[in-house]
């Protein structure tokens, strides 16, 4: 029976000669806070009215909990102003709180008879107790004798046994603490991270800001995952005029409820309710979508807790079917421009979200019955980028492929292919840039995850010389220009030590030759680099 049901009365009914006058049951629904009685002359029958009994308390605490979460929903919907305005944001605590890993004070499992005899190894090999030399007496008296050869065996059995679980021990200690090296030393790395990324925001870098963003409102919008909300977005950040635009997806239509007023008709053994209607359904979805709104920009405006920002350009996307035509869409039917020290001034305990779009400028109604599409007010423009569709090199190629020997284009769409198997399980779209052999972008990769949402830049070396630093320096520069949240730079070669060292500082990730052939056998293809032959190929 579920925690919920309690028995709180049951036994038989008795007459005053003995016999049994009845059986009887109160049984109490803690959810409901309701008790019910069952009772009946026969044992059968009884049975039959508690099974009945029961199954009705769950059916009704059923409807209970189906009506109560359509009123949490609406309140919530209602309130998430508030509830962003209640969620203040410390940037101590990022993305993720980094502190130190505490571990469990129990050491490591130990066999239960290792110290059952003897409290450390010096007691067993240097005890007088434990010891049992044969003189001649003991020859002579026989029993004494094998009394005392039993208890050597006995004892070296006991010291081998010793020996064996007290090296298992100090096996499993090391291999303990090597386990708490390891997680402290993540524990710092995240700090050291964390406390980057923060000082990056503060100074405004224009790279680790978008950075900063992207981890800061991840660690945000838990909030409105935890009551169904999926937060997709993406960002980006303006040096210029210290501008921050943010794309992001409005709740979609199949998170609000289609029926309400549920209710247990007890005779039928079913509960009813009634379809919401259409109206009530896309007036709470307007609603949401302001209340949404209004509560995003907030968390954006707590997360800049130095100010560094002097507008937010926000942009609320909306996607589902059109019932018109049965075709998917996405549009942006929200956007505005705000000035944040104008925001900031507006106490958000007191607006309705509507009225305070519309005083704040903001483009676009959003009603499910009639959307209008509209176009942003700055928008997160991909053809700025100069990309391309590119053909697949991958599938073409054999194992006698030399990857360092090949054509330079088919090279740079090689990458972007192997890649694409790199990020298939992610939301990311990766394109390859009009080619052009100048050191400039040749793959860019643009991913919607709220946790590592943001631009990859790539760039392909097919090198048959050490990658020097420059390219390295390049691609950060290259970074920064378009604010791209991480680079990768791809060789047929290698690279040397300052190369490696400037990358790990940048949030550059850097793959020689030897990755390279690595990546594409962990996708089923098997090619080799050949130095010397692609030299000897380049010379002719």
């Amino acid at each position: 029976m579920s925690e919920l049901f309690e028995i709180i009365h049951a036994e038989p009914e008795y007459y005053k000669n003995g016999n049994i006058k009845g059986y009887c049951s109160e049984i109490k629904h803690n959810g409901l806070n309701k008790v019910v009685t069952v009772r009946s002359k026969h044992h059968s029958d009884y049975s039959r009215k508690y099974d009945e009994a029961t199954e009705l308390l769950a059916l009704e605490w059923e409807a209970y909990v189906k009506n109560d979460n359509i009123d949490i929903f609406n309140r919530t919907m209602e309130n998430l102003v508030k509830l962003s305005n209640n969620n203040g944001f410390n940037e101590s605590e990022l993305y993720i709180k980094a502190k130190k890993v505490e571990f469990n004070e129990k050491e490591p499992k130990i066999p239960d008879n290792i110290f059952r005899l003897y409290n450390s190894p010096q007691n067993v090999l240097n005890s007088d107790d434990y010891k049992a030399n044969i003189t001649i007496f003991d020859i002579i008296f026989f029993p004494m004798y094998f009394y005392k050869k039993d208890k050597m065996r006995k004892i070296n059995r006991a010291r081998n046994s010793f020996k064996l679980n007290y090296e298992y021990y100090m096996d499993c200690l090391k291999e303990y603490n090597d386990e708490c090296d390891l997680e402290n030393n993540k524990a710092k790395k995240l700090n050291d991270e964390t406390s980057r990324t923060i000082k990056g925001y503060e100074i405004l870098d224009p790279l680790v800001t978008k950075d900063y963003v992207q981890k800061a409102l991840t660690f945000k919008v838990k909030k409105y995952m935890s009551i169904g909300i999926d937060f997709e977005f993406n960002i980006e950040y303006s040096t210029e005029d210290k501008t921050l635009t943010v794309d992001f997806d409005l709740p979609g239509e199949d998170i609000f409820p289609k029926y309400k007023d549920f209710k247990l008709v007890k005779t039928q053994k079913k509960i009813t309710s009634k379809q919401i209607k259409e109206k009530e359904l896309n007036d709470l979805i307007t609603s949401t979508f302001y209340n949404y709104y209004i509560a995003v920009l907030n968390d954006l405006a707590d997360i800049d807790y130095k100010h560094n920002f002097e507008n937010i350009v926000l942009n609320g996307y909306y996607s589902g079917i059109d019932k018109r035509t049965g075709n998917e869409f996405d549009m942006c039917i929200m956007s505005c421009k705000v000035d944040m020290d104008h925001f900031r001034n507006i106490k958000l305990e007191n607006i309705d979200s509507k009225e305070c779009f519309k005083y704040l400028k903001g483009r676009g109604v959003p009603n499910p019955v009639n959307l209008v599409q509209i176009k942003p007010i700055r928008f997160i423009n991909k053809e700025q980028y100069k990309l391309i569709d590119s053909d697949n090199v991958l599938s073409n190629l054999n194992a006698d492929t030399n990857l360092a020997a090949m054509d330079w284009r088919d090279f740079e769409t090689l990458i972007k292919d192997v890649f694409e198997l790199e990020f298939l399980s992610q939301d990311i779209e990766i394109r390859n840039t009009q080619h052009s052999n100048d050191g400039g972008i040749d793959v860019i990769a643009f991913n919607k995850n709220p946790y590592s949402g943001g631009i990859i830049v790539l760039q392909a070396k097919r090198y048959t010389n050490t990658v020097t630093p420059e390219p390295v320096r390049a691609l950060k520069g290259t970074m920064q220009d378009i604010n791209a949240i991480r680079g990768i730079l791809v060789t047929t070669s290698n690279y040397g030590k300052s190369s490696y060292e400037f990358a790990a500082q940048n949030n550059i990730t850097l793959i020689n030759g030897d990755e390279l052939i690595q990546m594409f056998d962990k996708h089923g293809y098997s090619f080799h680099i050949n130095i010397e032959q692609a030299k000897a190929l380049n010379s002719n």
